[in-house]
């Protein structure tokens, strides 16, 4: 659980991750066109909840769902797997409206893997953005805190970025990275 973090943040990019039995991992690149890139990263908002948290705690309580074999994890795990190949495609195509629903499916599908998945505060706020004119979004990470990513349609920004200050969240500025933290060393 959460090795893909570690891939993508050294590989950077757009890339599909496919985990082998094996302990290989293989990297394929994802050809978003340089236009939807850029409006993609206009239309994705990032915000710090002020929530800390340990994620191993999390991750763990996920690991034990799968290990007892809890039908509940399971379906919720492979779920989450099947939005792979739509986000890719909605991705490639510059659906970015798509892009937004299907990290609110995801988030919708990682909150029911366990009890600090999630906390109040957080889900209201997201509720509040979605209201304001997010199409979707999810927490980053094990969840339980930390940052929440949301696609906001450029016209709905102002309203989405004043819900969430009124539920104390702060705004990031962020930026894709194409190159990766080893491309960076090298």
């Amino acid at each position: 659980m959460g090795r893909q973090d570690h891939y993508l943040s050294a590989l950077g990019g757009f890339r599909l991750l496919h985990f082998h039995r094996d302990g290989t991992v293989e990297v394929e690149d994802v050809a978003v066109p340089a236009g939807f890139q850029r409006q993609l990263g206009e239309e994705l908002l990032l915000f710090h909840t002020g929530i800390s948290r340990d994620a191993g705690d999390i991750l763990s309580d996920q690991a034990g769902g799968t290990e007892r074999g809890d039908r509940d994890t399971t379906y919720r795990l492979h779920e989450i797997k099947e939005l792979t190949a739509p986000l890719k495609d909605a991705l490639v195509q510059g659906r970015l409206t798509e892009v937004g629903r299907l990290l609110g499916r995801h988030w919708e599908l990682k909150r029911g893997l366990g009890a600090r998945v999630s906390l109040p505060r957080a889900d209201r706020a997201y509720e509040d953005a979605c209201a304001a004119g997010a199409t979707g979004g999810k927490l980053l990470g094990a969840g339980g805190g930390g940052f929440l990513l949301l696609h906001v349609p450029l016209d709905r920004q102002p309203h989405v970025r004043e819900v969430l200050t009124a539920n104390g969240m702060q705004e990031q500025p962020f930026a894709f990275d194409t190159r990766g933290a080893v491309l960076h060393t090298l």
